[in-house]
């Protein structure tokens, strides 16, 4: 892993250079190695260098001027243009490293430096003349950055397990994003599993002054072209294609890995970044390998799906010629053993985190073949496939059901527990599940701390004429996904990019209209961008495809290993402030007869074994 901390002295009777030499006692006593410092008293940073980092193998995290003193992980996209705003020559043969670039425009432009950059980045600056600390992360925080007190220090690092290792009371699991992760599976709020750590959200500045108090600031909004609706439908079309275009160019042309892999959906999420891809390789006459997951048992699909994934993306692959496919079964990965790895890598319980066994395998597989970067199109259905919302009756029905149940949820509950709390539309729970909860944490928990919502304007407004749905798949205010891959890449030494997140193509996307994306036969953008590009069975193929469909099979085959590891946790386990054990086993061991209790029985078991395991790796 390449991580980075910064410890931040708030008493300033501490003996500095005794906390300095414990911090970094530990660090080299830890998992890490190669660890680097350097210190301007009150502040202490260090950093890791053991993989992937940034533009330049072997870049230093570290700059400084002065005084003020400068930690990074970054990768810029538009470094050339940076630098000739900083006025300084590009120098191929001794480049600036990316912490070096950030300082030199940290001492030109202060706080506006933030909204110039495009790329992954988290950065932690010690400002020694304004006695400040300011910690911000890129537009979408595809690079994360966390922060802690702890005994009159406040320590900030890229990664949760550094925070954990300082910790000297026992670790304490967040109820309230727990609570949020077992009931609403996708919650809108900015919190990480544990008590008293957090996370700097997405487009923001956090400046931390030296008695510990914390400003934030966002600086990122969409930048919306009102004049994009007005042009004509093969303008539009047109000026898509260049962006996203530029979108995957920047990912694959950034730095100097260039051994490049694509997830490739039978669809036109991931399945367009890679025939995007191959089509800006094959001018340079390279190649890529493409990941496709399928299926490894029979299961039953709704007529508007499709399995088939790897037939649809053999389709691109034949039309292109320089992709190398690689279809992945994951025959010889358990459920149980996808989770614990899912989790010791995330240190949290993840959005869909019992469905990401296949994306491990890809994940294996790309490194035994040296493939440094990868390519994924998980903001896809957000942005460039996005399908569009008709504003009609039907929405208008939508809205009055949503808002009844609502309603009537607030009136059985009284407002002071969620006994009642398979009702309300924003849970997902079915067939008894809510057994699998103590009884205590649901009359503890209050459903407005549960349907909290975010405190940033960009959630209330900022984005006129975008339809909620859409607002929370590409959740500009609290997204993970970008974490998600950076933490993978961290764990199997690669760079990992999703150009259908790229800020350019976000504006883009955003100033279109619902009208425009819901035309006949849907997701009208991507299809008319890709007619010709992509084979005709793909561009216009109306069912969506599911990689990896028999997850709730593979649980079905494996239960009783989950059973005898529920049975085996202690009666003190942790676990059991928030379920209940014999409920558990007892629904664990009874077999759903049809296909939506079978998916909310695999969902909840991946859950709420996750949150033990989880509780078992920070004991």
């Amino acid at each position: 892993m390449n991580t980075y901390q910064c410890t931040f002295s708030l008493n300033p009777s501490n003996n500095f250079e005794e906390i300095s030499d414990s911090v970094l006692k530990k660090l080299n006593s830890g998992i890490q190695k190669n660890v680097f410092s350097r210190k301007s008293n009150p502040v202490f940073m260090s950093s890791t260098d053991d993989g992937v980092w940034g533009h330049q193998p072997g870049d230093s995290a570290f700059a400084q001027h002065d005084n003020t003193l400068l930690v990074s992980k970054a990768i810029l996209f538009n470094r050339d243009e940076i630098l000739k705003q900083l006025a300084i020559q590009i120098n191929d043969q001794s480049p600036l490293s990316e912490s070096e670039i950030l300082l030199k425009g940290w001492l030109k432009w202060g706080m506006d430096l933030f909204v110039r950059l495009d790329g992954y980045w988290s950065v932690c600056i010690w400002d020694g003349a304004q006695n400040k600390l300011i910690l911000a992360v890129d537009y979408l925080s595809n690079y994360g950055l966390y922060f802690t007190k702890e005994k009159n220090q406040f320590i900030c690092s890229n990664h949760k397990r550094t925070l954990l290792s300082y910790k000297s009371e026992p670790i304490e699991i967040n109820s309230s994003r727990m609570m949020n992760r077992l009931l609403i599976c996708k919650p809108e709020l900015l919190e990480t599993s544990f008590d008293n750590i957090h996370q700097v959200p997405p487009g923001h500045i956090l400046t931390v002054s030296g008695d510990g108090s914390i400003t934030s600031k966002r600086y990122w909004y969409p930048t919306l072209d009102r004049s994009l609706p007005k042009k004509s439908e093969s303008e539009i079309i047109t000026q898509f294609l260049e962006v996203y275009r530029a979108a995957i160019d920047k990912c694959i042309r950034v730095g100097k890995f260039r051994n490049i892999g694509s997830h490739m959906s039978g669809g036109l999420d991931s399945g367009s970044v890679t025939a995007l891809a191959a089509e800006q390789q094959n001018k340079q006459g390279g190649e890529l390998h493409g990941f496709t997951g399928v299926a490894n048992h029979e299961v039953e699909v709704r007529p508007h799906k499709f399995l088939e994934e790897d037939y649809y993306a053999g389709l691109t692959v034949q039309k292109f010629g320089n992709i190398i496919h690689h279809v992945v079964k994951s025959e010889d990965t358990t459920m149980f053993h996808s989770l614990r790895k899912s989790v010791q890598i995330t240190l949290d319980v993840g959005h869909g985190i019992g469905n990401v066994y296949w994306i491990h395998n890809i994940a294996d597989l790309a490194r035994t073949l040296n493939v440094d970067r990868m390519l994924v199109g998980q903001v896809g259905n957000a942005t460039v496939s996005w399908m569009g919302k008709k504003q009609g009756i039907s929405e208008v029905k939508r809205f009055i059901s949503t808002t009844i149940k609502k309603i009537n949820f607030s009136i059985k509950s009284d407002g002071n527990s969620l006994r009642n709390i398979e009702s309300h539309p924003n849970v997902l729970m079915g067939g008894g599940y809510m057994k699998f909860f103590n009884p205590d944490i649901l009359n503890q928990t209050s459903p407005n701390e549960l349907f909290r919502e975010p405190d940033d304007d960009l959630y209330f407004k900022r984005l006129p004429g975008v339809h909620a749905t859409r607002k929370k798949l590409l959740n500009l205010h609290a997204s993970g996904i970008g974490i998600f891959w950076e933490t993978m890449g961290m764990y199997q030494n690669a760079l990992y990019f999703d150009p259908t997140a790229d800020r350019d193509l976000v504006n883009f996307c955003l100033s279109l209209p619902e009208s425009f994306y819901s035309q006949e036969p849907g997701r009208y953008l991507i299809r008319k961008a890709m007619d010709g590009i992509m084979p005709d069975e793909v561009v216009w193929n109306k069912r969506k495809g599911i990689q990896n469909a028999d997850w709730d099979v593979r649980y079905e085959q494996e239960i009783q290993q989950f059973v005898d590891y529920v049975d085996g946790l202690g009666d003190e386990h942790k676990a059991w402030d928030f379920l209940d054990k014999k409920n558990m086993i007892e629904l664990l061991k009874n077999s759903p007869t049809n296909a939506r209790q079978k998916m909310f029985r695999s969902g909840h078991i991946s859950r709420s074994v996750a949150l033990m395991m989880l509780i078992d790796e920070v004991s």
